[in-house]
């Protein structure tokens, strides 16, 4: 008996000891559990309204603000120090926080929210950061409060696309955000770009214009023996700001694009001159609605060359789509350079270029857009100038339009030119980079893509306008209406939200000095007795930008000379919701009128923003008619 007890517990101590290993041999091969960070709380500040609340002097926050932002720079290649930086679609913030690693927790893509009671909001020679106090100045967040303001939502998703700037505009709008330069060169070529023993290095880089940009690399970066390239190419970084010097933070090697050691591209052989007779136009607008599929375009005015190759510009049809497109997909050239070139077109210092472009299976970026100046029928006296548009690149995804926005061709030509202009689009590629490009919609004229009205407008008795025919993002032209820029190249836009369609003026990534721009009605007669009333949202507060007028001595021409009264309006202010509408009421016309005045009247939405000034209004059901 005692030998079969002793062999029973034996069997079973066995299989226990087996259980216990075939468990432990089980774990080591699931997948381990995945912990998706979340937070149950909202932010209810956008980071464009935290840092325009700092007055220039530090201070704690001690209000419930907070703010979320997605991660687009961090600590992993050693240029950043215990520093990353979120950005919002309003704009972006520095964090200090006094912790190393923190590209472990806090990769790129990450949505995070920071609680900012607490922290404290500062500068470091004019870049606002958001941290703590050390020695009276701004300062790192200390460990040990990390996890008290910082907080992961969900897991990393996709980086925001970079904002393509140009170096001779106020960028200031930027600051702390993901950027992205095309066309640059370095002017210290085969040097390091942050030599061992200095903290950190400044290298210059400088568009084909000349105009300079400061590149500052630590010298822990894990890139900093890293020689400066030669050539021309495309840098992505940091955008961030010394006193009044703008600077660039790589964040690694990825952000160096292209500079493979060549000339400035294009070089001085492969430029286009068109044949010097063709008449010159005061406008263009070309839809490339008569194209043939898959045939090289052909159209009355424009030039299309191979320089390099036998490729040339061909027109597409797609459903009921039509559009120019370049590709060197299959070809059996060892290069393609082909160029696009609109016909001469009168210059005048208000005139403006805008286009869409679109591409597919992405491979390089091989669409640049060209001005051409000063040429009558000498190439020698002639001057190509690249233009510095938004254009279709990898991050644009496949066969979507990508708007190259308001560009004035004032910042490319002479001053007190007087000239003919052409507009050039430029193909390049090869066996191995054979990304498609299209091109669409290509307008130059003085109101950019709106405008509206214009000519004789008859007047009229009663409006009622509920922007039903708008196209979303597109500039407004309504039959009637005027929508006018008087600063900078921003117009009101028709928005469409769900089922929704309004007016909208924004500052949001404006490129320009100052925005003021004009939503006018057509001429009303005044019958007495008229009521205006409509609605008005706004989104991101930052300022109050809106504003509603009414003129009667105003023609259709005498924007700045004619008298122009506010109107006592309730409009949407910091005070209400994002995207809520508020009614306006139902104001009298009488009281903005003379006394007998018996002619016409003209009601005003008027819009003024900077890149500081970004606040978006909307306008919606705008109508006049009589009391009831």
């Amino acid at each position: 008996m005692n030998f079969l007890k002793t062999k029973l517990f034996f069997f079973i101590g066995f299989i226990a000891v087996a259980a216990i290993f075939t468990g432990c041999v089980k774990g080591d091969f699931d997948e381990p559990p995945i912990n998706i960070p979340t937070v149950d709380f909202e932010a209810n500040t956008t980071i464009a309204q935290l840092k325009a609340s700092y007055t220039g002097i530090l201070d704690s926050i001690s209000d419930d603000i907070i703010i979320k932002g997605v991660v687009v720079a961090n600590d992993e290649s050693g240029n950043l120090y215990k520093q990353m930086v979120i950005q919002d679609e309003t704009g972006g913030i520095m964090l200090l926080i006094d912790k190393s690693y923190l590209y472990t927790e806090y990769k790129l893509g990450q949505r995070i929210y920071v609680k900012c009671k607490g922290m404290y909001l500062g500068d470091y020679n004019k870049l606002i950061q958001l941290g703590y106090i050390y020695n009276n100045a701004i300062g790192r967040l200390p460990e040990v409060m990390v996890e008290d303001h910082i907080f992961r939502d969900s897991l990393p998703g996709k980086v925001p696309a970079p904002v393509n700037i140009d170096l001779a505009h106020n960028n200031s709008a930027y600051i702390n955000m993901l950027v992205r330069i095309e066309n640059v060169h370095f002017l210290e070529v085969g040097v390091p770009f942050a030599p061992q023993g200095i903290s950190a290095t400044n290298r210059t880089i400088a568009d084909a214009s000349g105009k300079e940009l400061i590149v500052r690399t630590s010298q822990y970066a894990n890139f900093a023996s890293m020689l400066t390239p030669a050539g021309y190419g495309h840098l992505q970084g940091i955008l961030t700001i010394y006193q009044t010097t703008y600077q660039l933070l790589i964040r690694d090697t990825a952000d160096i694009i292209g500079f493979s050691g060549a000339t400035p591209p294009p070089p001085s052989g492969d430029f286009v001159y068109p044949n010097p007779d063709i008449p010159a136009v005061s406008s263009l607008e070309e839809n490339f609605d008569e194209i043939t599929n898959q045939t090289d375009i052909s159209i009355p005015g424009w030039t299309n060359e191979a320089t390099t190759g036998n490729r040339k510009w061909q027109g597409k049809i797609y459903q009921t789509e039509y559009y120019a497109q370049a590709t060197s997909y299959n070809s059996t050239d060892a290069e393609n350079v082909t160029w696009l070139v609109t016909p001469p077109v009168i210059y005048s210092n208000n005139l403006i270029l805008n286009f869409k472009s679109a591409m597919a299976y992405y491979k390089h970026d091989g669409l640049s857009v060209w001005i051409l100046t000063n040429y009558t029928a000498n190439p020698e006296t002639a001057t190509w100038t690249q233009i510095n548009a938004t254009l279709a690149n990898s991050a644009s995804g496949d066969n979507n339009w990508v708007s190259s926005g308001d560009i004035p061709l004032s910042n490319y030509v002479p001053a007190n030119y007087t000239g003919n202009i052409y507009i050039g689009f430029r193909y390049e590629g090869t066996q191995t980079n054979t990304t498609t490009y299209r091109v669409d919609e290509v307008k130059i004229n003085t109101t950019g893509g709106g405008g509206g009205g214009g000519g004789t407008i008859t007047p009229v008795s009663e409006v009622h306008e509920m922007f039903d025919n708008v196209q979303n993002d597109v500039d407004i032209n309504i039959e009637g209406w005027l929508n006018l820029a008087q600063e900078g190249t921003r117009f009101w836009r028709g928005k469409i939200f769900n089922t929704e369609k309004y007016a909208q003026a924004t500052s949001y990534k404006t490129l320009d000095n100052q925005n003021i721009c004009w939503l006018i009605t057509p001429p009303v007669m005044y019958e007495g007795g008229k009521i205006l009333n409509f609605k008005s949202a706004k989104a991101y507060w930052v300022h109050d930008g809106l504003s509603v007028l009414i003129s009667t001595d105003f023609n259709g021409s005498n924007l700045t000379t004619a008298t122009w009264t506010p109107i006592n309006a309730t409009l949407a202010g910091q005070a209400n919701a994002d995207h809520e509408w508020i009614s306006s009421g139902n104001i009298s016309i009488s009281n903005y009128v003379p006394q007998g005045f018996t002619g016409n009247f003209y009601i005003a939405f008027k819009y003024i923003g900077d890149a500081v000034n970004t606040t978006t209004f909307r306008i919606d059901e705008v109508n006049i008619g009589p009391a009831k």
